[in-house]
């Protein structure tokens, strides 16, 4: 068995700590987005069906 220099094995631990704090806010980013835009979709779907309903019920010409 082979000695590692201890800067190396540190160099690893930070490298390992670097690559799963990224892959954690990656997808935190991902989540957030995700969650934009279930929020826009819902709302905009909402204010078509609030236009829908007005338009269906003011009265007016046919």
């Amino acid at each position: 068995m082979t000695d590692t220099p201890l800067s190396n094995l540190m160099d690893a631990h930070v490298q390992a700590d670097t690559a799963e704090t990224y892959a954690a806010f990656v997808a935190m980013f991902q989540n957030s987005c995700e969650g934009i835009l279930v929020n826009s979709a819902t709302r905009l779907i909402s204010v078509i069906i609030d236009r829908d309903s007005v338009s269906a019920f003011a009265p007016g010409p046919v």
